[in-house]
């Protein structure tokens, strides 16, 4: 199994995404997507695969948390990529 890591500036995030399948749902677990301005799918070996960071298998609660934490930094980010202290 391997594993990546990639950092993603607050600035380029525009969607956070809260995923749930059947089972997922069933077990109050769920997944955090994050989706940026640029294509998230790609092409490799005749699959069609996405590249958009997944946060998986995190207690639903927890995925809200995460959710609205990472789009109030990115809604107060907006223009600048930097965090205000301000806000």
């Amino acid at each position: 199994m391997s594993r990546s890591e990639k950092i993603l500036p607050y600035s380029k995030i525009q969607h956070v995404i809260i995923l749930q399948g059947f089972w997922e749902r069933q077990f109050g677990i769920a997944n955090v997507k994050i989706q940026t301005a640029r294509p998230s799918v790609i092409a490799q070996k005749g699959r069609v695969i996405s590249d958009s960071p997944v946060i998986p298998a995190l207690l639903k609660e927890d995925a809200v948390k995460i959710r609205d934490y990472m789009m109030d930094v990115v809604n107060r980010t907006k223009g600048t990529g930097i965090i205000s202290q301000d806000n």
